[in-house]
């Protein structure tokens, strides 16, 4: 399973090889608004989807070449979490582990998957405590209700131990 915006960095390539240059500036203005809104959501994509996207924005991209694309990106996924949840003809499913940045108060928190064992998320408290693998925890105070929801919910995509 590949990412959207890395499949539509690979698209904009593509049509960079098909299209004049006038005819891109005009692809690339319409694909750069899809692919901003792709890049905020950052969610995974199926091979179904991928060419449900290549047909809306009429990019003529070879049956072999989407194969290869789909190869690498698993490929890709699979050297980052070493298995295959689901493989068929037509999808590729591959359960992505996703690190985030979120910014509260001007300090930036990263949280990455494999060094987050698990969250305690305190709604009374507005605080999170992290808990990480070397046994170190970070306490995020004074912490919004939206950053708490947007903590819980990437706990959950990943399947992190969260306490409420």
């Amino acid at each position: 399973m590949a990412f959207v915006n890395d499949v539509m960095k690979t698209i904009i390539k593509a049509r960079r090889r098909i299209y004049s240059q006038k005819e891109m500036s005009h692809y690339l203005d319409m694909t750069f608004r899809e692919y901003q809104l792709f890049e905020s959501l950052k969610f995974s994509i199926s091979r179904r989807r991928f060419e449900a996207i290549i047909e809306k924005i009429k990019c003529d991209i070879p049956e072999h070449y989407i194969d290869e694309i789909m190869e690498y990106y698993k490929k890709m996924e699979e050297k980052k979490i070493g298995n295959v949840v689901n493989e068929d003809r037509k999808t590729t499913y591959i359960n992505p582990k996703i690190g985030i940045s979120i910014k509260i108060d001007k300090i930036e928190l990263k949280l990455d998957p494999e060094n987050v064992t698990s969250i305690k998320v305190s709604y009374l408290n507005n605080q999170a405590i992290i808990n990480h693998t070397n046994r170190l925890s970070t306490v995020i105070k004074e912490c919004g209700t939206y950053h708490l929801e947007m903590i819980g919910n990437w706990a959950k995509a990943n399947g992190i131990k969260l306490t409420v």
